[in-house]
């Protein structure tokens, strides 16, 4: 129940000595610095009322941006161990934690567990641990992976033992998935952690990065206070109805449109914050503007919509810098996600996950209305 393929998030931001992709990153080696691209528009006909926000909590996040890419730390305790930074991540969903930052409290079954991500495979045990991000903890010891082991270049011919903290990057213990799903259905037992923080924590969640793409952002748990004007899209049922906890579940991915070019599809879509890069599948978009290297051809317009020719909800011009206009084409997405849109579509929208009312809202980085990247 371990195996799968976990989320598909292209490196999981793991940008420190791993191949995201492997040379998909950008051509210019400039550090990453989004400077926003076009983000959700206001006042448009498909948005409605959200709930309001009774109770949250909000824990903060750093955005450490380099010319590998960009990623979200997270600081954690795992198991009553020492609070360590962890990758967040939107596109898996469980707690995957390096052994030596687990505490003394947690629970270490006998249940083995191998995680394979895009150019290595983590190795360990099912243990049971409480997890604390900020002031919020789970409200009982939940199912996270203890790492033990650690193999990189697993997607290539030359796959070598590796450091477990380095293969999570430099100065990260582990992951925090915050997914609604690893895929289709819900990992068990292993499952988002804010999930499994009781109520009304596990009614929602929203991620707010900083525009600049580098600094400080936060993760406001409890219900969506999303404001008016803000995009709603529907959340897919998952395939299996509840989470093992007995709450209603969804699937990872939401359909969205894209156009890229001239080529044009929709599909299920990743919002993936774990993810360096912006990436789409071959056979969802016919037609891709890419050359030998896969990656989008430099100044082809991209646009990304709630339905096919809609307002957009993020729109800019292919580039080559990685975590901010890079868009590359990939067969790694998995089969059933068609487009990842990675950290970049964080940069230019703020993204709150209803649960409790099977919607995701999306709306623009300081309010207002879209305006298009020059």
């Amino acid at each position: 129940m371990f195996t799968p393929r976990r989320s598909t998030t292209i490196g999981l931001a793991l940008v420190s000595g791993l191949a995201l992709l492997g040379s998909a990153c950008s051509d210019s080696g400039d550090e990453a610095t989004p400077d926003t691209t076009t983000p959700a528009a206001a006042g448009r006909s498909t948005t409605t009322t959200a709930p309001a926000a009774s109770d949250t909590v909000t824990i903060p996040l750093t955005v450490e941006s380099s010319s590998e890419g960009a990623r979200v730390v997270v600081q954690a305790s795992v198991g009553g161990g020492p609070t360590v930074p962890m990758l967040l991540d939107t596109g898996s969903s469980g707690v995957v934690v390096a052994s030596s930052a687990l505490g003394s409290e947690a629970q270490v079954g006998t249940e083995s567990a191998q995680i394979p991500y895009i150019d290595v495979t983590v190795t360990g045990t099912v243990a049971q641990a409480t997890v604390t991000m900020g002031s919020l903890s789970t409200t009982s010891p939940i199912a996270v992976i203890d790492v033990t082991g650690a193999t990189c270049g697993t997607d290539g011919s030359n796959p070598r033992s590796c450091d477990v903290r380095g293969a999570f990057g430099d100065g990260v213990q582990g992951v925090i998935g915050i997914g609604l799903s690893d895929g289709p259905s819900p990992a068990s037992p292993d499952f988002s952690p804010l999930l499994q923080m009781g109520a009304p924590y596990d009614e929602g969640f929203t991620v707010e990065l900083p525009p600049s793409g580098s600094g400080d952002g936060s993760l406001v748990v409890g219900p969506v206070d999303a404001p008016s004007g803000a995009v709603s899209v529907p959340l897919v049922a998952s395939s299996s109805p509840t989470y093992p906890n007995g709450l209603t579940a969804w699937a990872k991915d939401v359909e969205l449109c894209w156009t890229v070019g001239s080529a044009d599809g929709c599909g299920p879509t990743d919002l993936d914050v774990g993810s360096a890069l912006t990436a789409l599948s071959p056979s969802a978009l016919p037609g891709l503007p890419t050359g030998s290297d896969e990656e989008v051809d430099l100044g082809s317009p991209v646009t990304v919509a709630q339905t096919e020719r809609g307002l957009p909800l993020w729109s800019f011009t292919a580039g080559s810098t990685v975590s901010d206009d890079l868009v590359v084409s990939s067969t790694d997405l998995g089969t059933t996600t068609q487009f990842n849109t990675g950290i970049a579509f964080f940069f230019a929208n703020v993204v709150g996950y209803d649960n409790a009312h099977g919607q995701l809202w999306i709306w623009p980085q300081g309010g207002g209305s879209a305006a298009s990247k020059v």
